[in-house]
């Protein structure tokens, strides 16, 4: 027969038990003396249990305790450290924005000097200029062939002094934010029309054959007139003096629906596509030889770019390689509206085509 699991006693029952144990018989007796020896036990374990709870408990909240007061110190060092960490940065942000005021004002300082030494470099080019021209012109007297030659020369050399430091103060002016637009609304046709015929001149004195595509219809524009000539000649005196004799130049003006496209393409050099950004830069020039051969200072391309970006416009350049020639291209947006806007040029360390 299956042996019946002990009945736990509550506390009542048991010391109803004890009261009438004495009134049992023997049978009865054992069976309430087993209860109460179990009983007895299971309160002992419960007991035990509560005892090693509390311990437990305790244990738990005292490493809780150490482990919230080590955190706290580890917190206070992180604290510390980072306070003192915060004080070295905003001194080292203190002295970089002093630095940085002082670069602006010796900045400042160099282009107004380097401004002046400009000017006082033109002003004597006036004068020489006209005297050359008179001299040409036999108002002094009829020159002989190798005076003729010296003379031209010297012309020569005075046109790309002049051009030269009028190029240094143009990129002056922009570094230093003091060269605004002058916009006004323009016929897109109109400008274009005194380019080609600029360049007609050139092309025959250059033996090099020049096309032309303006697209008929071409809107008015909001433009810096003088400027946007300025871009589209410096593209073309790029394209001419790096196309060989005999060979051709290529302008084309096309409108899309938002933007006016024009496009010089030659039949030249070429560019690796490596140099693609690079040419646009400050100083840049593709090669020592190339510059010995035919000149140039490495700061035509970059006044472009900045005359293109000052019009909302961006500019760009194609070839397949070196001796396929290059075509670059420049988009300004079709508006009316006059917005005014700053030539930026960004500068970048490069040390090597105008």
């Amino acid at each position: 027969m299956k042996k019946s699991p002990e009945k736990i006693l509550d506390e009542k029952q048991i010391k109803n038990l004890l009261k009438y144990v004495a009134f049992l018989d023997k049978e009865k007796a054992k069976i309430a003396a087993r209860l109460l020896i179990a009983n007895a036990k299971i309160l002992f374990q419960a007991h035990e249990k509560t005892d090693a709870n509390k311990k437990l408990r305790k244990r738990s909240e005292e490493i809780e305790k150490r482990h919230a007061i080590q955190i706290s110190k580890q917190i206070a060092k992180l604290l510390i450290s980072n306070t003192a960490l915060v004080q070295e940065t905003m001194q080292k942000v203190k002295k970089t924005n002093e630095l940085i005021t002082v670069n602006e004002e010796l900045k400042k300082i160099k282009d107004d000097y380097l401004s002046i030494v400009i000017h006082e470099i033109k002003t004597p080019l006036v004068p020489i200029k006209s005297q050359l021209q008179l001299l040409l012109a036999g108002d002094y007297g009829e020159l002989n062939g190798e005076q003729r030659e010296a003379v031209e020369m010297i012309y020569r050399n005075e046109e790309n002094l002049n051009r030269l430091s009028m190029e240094i103060l143009t990129i002056s002016k922009i570094r230093s934010g003091r060269f605004d637009l002058h916009l006004q609304l323009l016929s897109a046709t109109k400008i274009f029309e005194e380019i080609v015929k600029e360049f007609e001149a050139v092309s025959i004195t250059k033996k090099i054959t020049f096309t032309h595509s303006i697209q008929a219809g071409l809107p008015n524009i909001s433009a810096d007139k003088i400027r946007l000539i300025e871009a589209i000649r410096i593209l073309l005196d790029n394209a001419f003096k790096f196309t060989p004799e005999g060979n051709s130049v290529n302008l084309d003006i096309k409108r899309t629906d938002r933007n006016l496209i024009v496009s010089v393409s030659d039949t030249g050099i070429g560019i690796e596509s490596i140099n693609f950004e690079k040419i646009f830069s400050l100083f840049f020039q593709i090669s020592n030889e190339l510059t010995r051969k035919y000149g140039g200072n490495g700061l035509g391309l970059a006044i472009a770019k900045g005359i293109v970006e000052a019009h909302g416009g961006k500019i760009w350049v194609e070839s397949n390689g070196l001796g396929k020639g290059s075509t670059f291209t420049f988009s300004i947006p079709i508006t009316n509206k006059i917005v005014k806007r700053k030539l930026i040029i960004k500068t970048k360390n490069y040390a090597n085509r105008k």
